[in-house]
């Protein structure tokens, strides 16, 4: 064997029966099942606070996304939520169970899938752990996402593209697939705008695989697909028009692009967050080690000099597979032009399958160094072996998603079974997020609420409405897309006509929680607030001063 690409070959020829693997075979699914479980110890970060109070809103009001309350974010995650609250009721841990769940099962079926169209049960069980490895050590914040909840659903879609190949489907297999393509992809859609990119790459791959004589079942699969999706969107649509809500989306559409035009601005230094930001963030998403594994992986899935044992149908194919959605989703990070760590974490699924696939050959290879080494005088043996494990001691524990484990899954799960208050922890490690704060303020106003007092937050803390059990009454969900200068009219006219008629007995105003990134400007909600000066005069108007705790000022009706 004289180059890496042959190396890989040892998995699909006999790895998984060697004596080294079977150990490993048990070892790495009990890691994973016991780094899931540990991520029950994880506490809110910003957006899953978000999340939650808008999804209880849902679940107990019968609220509907964009007529009922504006944020950022499309209507799934918030259903997603909603369940999560019908499941699991209204607890700070409820959010971390049902994603424990999800991912238990996520991570079975991804198993299930790489087994049926690789063949290689190392490749499948590598990859598995490999995936909750990257998750769980991303930690709390970046866990439970809108990106999270696109696993399933991506890799069902790779599922149903990889089935639509295959030689002996008749018409209504086909058509079948072909509507639960268009399905997935609408649900990736209106989870997030830009998750469309996995559906696109698994459209685009289809059309480049298919052989002559699969071209027109390819282009019936497809067809289904596309009106599928025309259909359900104009159900979508339709729905929104009968309960009241159409305007309300359309303004929030044209809303989010003003959101989506703040960064980065065209000038000298914007580029810089393309060439510098955006593979820096890739890195820290996946870690060093891994990332560099990952780029491997992706070599040689592609790569003119991979063996036959990689090349070979519908090996092959699923790969190709695997690489066009990895760069189409991290493309539609690109078009985002935030680079968030979390918006990263849509990748974690096609990109823990390239770097299985180099590890297969990674190892083997150093084993084969190995003995070469020791074919030297020994002192010089030594030396390098000595040299090699440190270097990959270093790799592992500094430079990969395990040392995410100790500064994350570790770090939360010794915290919750000393039983300390995070919420402190949290804030004096997190700019611009205060859940000490949040706390402080629901132990100084719950005692003075009668159950059917409600609050107003002006601010971007949700997590003040769950620590007080309290749902937000209006449509201002977090205040920043009614703080910026290109907030419809009829938004704050709506907001101000909510409270007048449902006067909440305390508002709360929040201060240094700048969000410029979202309201293109650097001041707090503090001063935001002057945006909206009827908003002003009716909290002068009709409520006092009465406390301020933290980052909160509080005020109480008159």
């Amino acid at each position: 064997m004289t180059n890496l690409w042959e190396f890989a070959s040892i998995d699909f020829d006999g790895l998984s029966s060697s004596k080294l693997w079977r150990p490993l075979s048990i070892l790495l699914p009990i890691a994973a099942f016991l780094l899931l479980v540990a991520m029950l110890a994880y506490p809110f970060g910003y957006d899953q606070s978000t999340f939650s109070v808008a999804g209880e809103r849902v679940a107990r009001l019968g609220a509907v996304p964009y007529r009922d309350f504006i944020d950022t974010k499309p209507p799934i995650i918030f259903y997603i939520y909603a369940l999560n609250y019908v499941i699991f009721g209204h607890h700070f841990w409820s959010i971390r169970a049902f994603d424990l769940v999800y991912m238990l099962f996520t991570a079975w079926y991804f198993r299930r899938l790489i087994m049926r169209w690789s063949a290689s049960n190392v490749l499948a069980s590598i990859a598995q752990f490999l995936l909750v490895l990257h998750y769980a050590s991303s930690g709390y914040w970046m866990t439970a996402q809108c990106e999270s909840f696109a696993f399933l659903p991506t890799l069902v879609l790779i599922n149903f593209a990889m089935q639509s190949l295959q030689a002996g489907l008749n018409k209504k297999q086909l058509m079948l697939l072909g509507a639960g393509i268009g399905l997935l992809a609408q649900f990736l859609f209106l989870l997030k705008f830009t998750l469309i990119a996995a559906p696109i790459a698994v459209g685009v791959w289809m059309l480049l695989s298919a052989k002559k004589e699969k071209t027109r079942d390819v282009f019936m699969v497809l067809g289904i697909a596309v009106l599928t999706f025309l259909l359900s969107s104009i159900g979508y649509v339709g729905w929104m028009v009968a309960i009241g809500g159409y305007d309300r989306m359309m303004e929030a559409l044209r809303w989010l692009q003003g959101y989506a035009a703040i960064e980065p601005h065209w000038s000298t230094n914007a580029l810089s967050l393309y060439y510098q930001r955006f593979p820096s963030n890739y890195v820290l998403a996946f870690s060093f080690t891994l990332s560099l594994i990952g780029f491997l992986g992706l070599v040689m899935a592609l790569g003119p000099e991979r063996n036959e044992s990689v090349a070979k149908p519908p090996r092959s194919q699923f790969f190709n597979l695997i690489v066009l959605v990895q760069l189409l989703s991290l493309a539609g990070v690109l078009y985002e032009k935030k680079f968030f760590l979390y918006h990263f974490g849509r990748a974690f699924i096609t990109e823990s399958i390239v770097e299985a696939l180099a590890i297969l050959a990674i190892i083997p290879f150093v084993v084969y160094l190995w003995r070469k080494i020791r074919e030297v005088p020994a002192w010089i043996s030594r030396t390098a072996g000595y040299a090699i494990a440190i270097l990959a001691t270093v790799a592992i524990l500094f430079f990969s998603s395990f040392s995410g484990i100790a500064s994350q899954t570790l770090t939360w799960l010794w915290a919750k079974a000393q039983h300390v208050d995070v919420t402190e922890r949290i804030q004096a490690s997190i700019e611009r997020y205060y859940p000490y704060d949040q706390k402080r303020v629901a132990q100084f106003l719950n005692p003075r609420m009668a159950p059917s007092d409600q609050v107003f937050l002006w601010g971007n803390d949700q997590g003040l409405y769950f620590a007080m059990d309290r749902l937000s009454q209006t449509i201002c969900l977090t205040n920043t897309p009614f703080a910026t200068t290109w907030t419809p009219a009829s938004w704050k006219q709506t907001l101000l006509q909510q409270l007048q008629h449902q006067p909440p007995r305390f508002i709360i105003v929040e201060w240094g929680d700048t969000r410029d990134y979202i309201t293109d400007a650097e001041s707090d909600s503090y001063h935001l607030i002057t945006r909206l000066p009827s908003l002003v005069d009716y909290i002068e108007a009709n409520y006092k001063p009465l406390a301020t705790i933290g980052h909160f000022m509080i005020y109480e009706k008159k």
